[in-house]
């Protein structure tokens, strides 16, 4: 019996388990991304075919330019339906809490463009999986996405003019 003025602890509440219609494996850090896939996604002409996370999702690379890694949370792929045409796409899932400070954040961004430009996925993927980044306010994105936009690396303007110029001299046939 309780003391007088307190009353009785809640009793705990059994979680239920929820249905969805996906059959693969717990979906690690990203529950509300991976249930909304299964739920929503179907309706809207996604289908999840894969969901891989933690080490499995890791994808590791070498080439004339070094080696690289990448350590996404998650990889998923889905079909997708757009204007009665079927394709599949893939997507390795961030996610931040406002743990992660920006510059760790840009080097992931930055792995990615490196995995991109060295088409690792050519033989991996059914085509080059875009990175999602799920964060928690829109402030921390642009914060993101401004200096993300300032690491872009962009053409050195020799490497224009000498590709002007061989165009401009091709000798004559």
């Amino acid at each position: 019996m309780p003391a007088p003025g307190l009353s009785k602890a809640p009793r705990p509440r059994r979680a239920r388990a929820r249905r969805t219609r996906c059959s693969f494996a717990t979906p690690g850090p990203s529950p509300g991304l991976y249930v909304t896939l299964c739920d929503i996604g179907p309706n809207v002409g996604l289908r999840p075919t894969e969901w891989r996370r933690d080490e499995n999702a890791w994808e590791y690379w070498s080439s004339h330019r070094g080696t690289g890694r990448l350590r996404p949370e998650t990889y998923a792929e889905l079909v997708l339906t757009v204007d009665g045409q079927g394709g599949a796409a893939g997507a390795f899932v961030e996610v931040d809490f406002a743990t992660m400070d920006q510059a760790r954040l840009r080097a992931k961004v930055a792995r990615h463009r490196q995995y991109c430009t060295d088409t690792v996925w050519w033989d991996r993927h059914p085509c080059c999986p875009a990175l999602l980044l799920v964060t928690t306010s829109e402030a921390r994105v642009n914060r993101l996405l401004a200096g993300v936009e300032k690491d872009r690396r962009r053409p050195s303007p020799y490497e224009r003019s000498f590709a002007v110029m061989g165009l401009s001299h091709q000798p004559d046939t």
